[in-house]
């Protein structure tokens, strides 16, 4: 467990493209307290995706609830379908003391570290 006994929430913020998931997976791999949560989404699984392990898949109605009843600690509309992070979820993993990395940027989230990255015009830069 961290030196805290409460969670701490990392948001990494990037352009599309910029590594943001690498960064992530990697992140993860080394630190064993630091888990990726998994997002909401309004939009349809695709093959081989499984709700709970990739997303949570749920109807656009649902999540415009939960959006309606302030369940989000961030979402947007992505090319017609919602994504969001879910705020007491993410509580109760931080509370536990795990460290959360949101899949996607927790923009309202309270306390948080921030990193962001950038392209780089050099390839094959081990992260």
């Amino acid at each position: 467990m961290s030196s805290e006994s409460r969670g701490q929430l990392f948001v990494v913020s990037a352009p599309s493209g910029t590594g943001k998931t690498t960064v992530a997976e990697r992140l993860v791999g080394r630190l064993p307290d630091l888990m990726l949560s998994r997002s909401y989404t309004s939009r349809q699984a695709r093959s081989g995706e499984q709700d709970g392990v990739d997303y949570h898949f749920v109807t656009r109605d649902r999540f415009e609830a939960m959006i309606a009843a302030g369940e989000f600690l961030e979402w947007a509309d992505v090319f017609g379908n919602l994504y969001g992070t879910c705020g007491p979820e993410t509580e109760r993993l931080l509370s536990a003391g795990r460290d959360v990395r949101p899949t996607s940027t927790a923009c309202r989230a309270p306390r948080h570290r921030c990193c962001s990255t950038r392209p780089s015009a050099r390839r094959g830069i081990a992260a």
